[in-house]
C-alpha cells in the first residue's frame, strides 16, 4: 500500500512543471486615514469652512465622541462642528478613499438643512447637504483622489445642522491603486 501512495506522489510532484514567474499580488488592505479618539476642535483660523461658522461658537461639553468604532456628534450639544486631525497616512494619485456616515432621524421645528463635508487641507473631499426634518440614513461613498494628500495633512469634518440630531461618522479609509491592470 506505502508503493502505491509513493508511486502516485511521483507523477503529481513531478508533472507540476514550471512555476510562472511573475507574483501575484494581493489586493492592498484598507488603511484608516482617520482614529475617532484623536479629533479636536478646530479655532476659527484653522477652520477651512469658517465662513459657515457662527460666531459665538456655544458647544457644550460631550458634543462629540467615540462610539461604536466611529464618531458620534451631537447637534443638540453643538450646532456646528469643525474637527479635525491630521491625516495617519499618505494618500497617492489615484487611491480609493471610502467614508461611511449615518443619521438618525433628524428633526426641527422648522425646515432647515445640515451640511457635511470632509476636507484635507483646505481641499474639499466630500459634502453632503441633508434636508431638515429627514428619516434616518446612511452614505457609503467611494471615490479616488486626483493628487496625494501626504500623511500628517490635517483632515477636517464639517457638520452643521439645526435642531437637536444625532450623525455619526464611521470611518475615512484609503486603499492603495492596485499595480495590477
Amino acid at each position: 500500500m506505502s508503493r502505491l501512495i509513493a508511486f502516485a506522489l511521483v507523477p503529481i510532484g513531478s508533472g507540476c512543471g514550471e512555476q510562472p514567474t511573475a507574483e501575484l499580488e494581493a489586493d492592498p488592505a484598507p488603511i484608516a486615514l482617520i482614529r475617532p479618539e484623536n479629533w479636536r476642535a478646530t479655532s476659527p483660523d484653522e477652520d477651512p469652512l469658517a465662513e459657515h461658522r457662527p460666531d459665538p461658537l456655544p458647544c457644550e461639553p460631550g458634543a462629540w465622541r467615540e462610539e461604536l468604532g466611529g464618531t458620534e456628534l451631537d447637534t443638540g450639544r453643538c450646532g456646528y462642528l469643525s474637527l479635525s486631525q491630521p491625516s495617519a497616512a499618505t494618500v497617492e494619485a489615484g487611491d480609493l478613499v471610502e467614508l461611511a456616515v449615518w443619521w438618525q432621524d433628524l428633526a426641527s421645528l422648522e425646515p432647515a438643512r445640515g451640511h457635511l463635508a470632509v476636507l484635507a487641507g483646505t481641499e474639499l473631499l466630500w459634502e453632503e447637504y441633508v434636508d431638515i426634518p429627514s428619516p434616518a440614513d446612511i452614505r457609503e461613498v467611494a471615490f479616488r483622489v486626483d493628487r496625494p494628500i501626504p500623511a500628517g495633512t490635517p483632515i477636517t469634518l464639517h457638520l452643521h445642522n439645526h435642531g437637536a440630531n444625532t450623525w455619526h461618522f464611521h470611518h475615512l479609509l484609503v486603499t492603495p491603486e492596485s499595480p495590477l491592470p
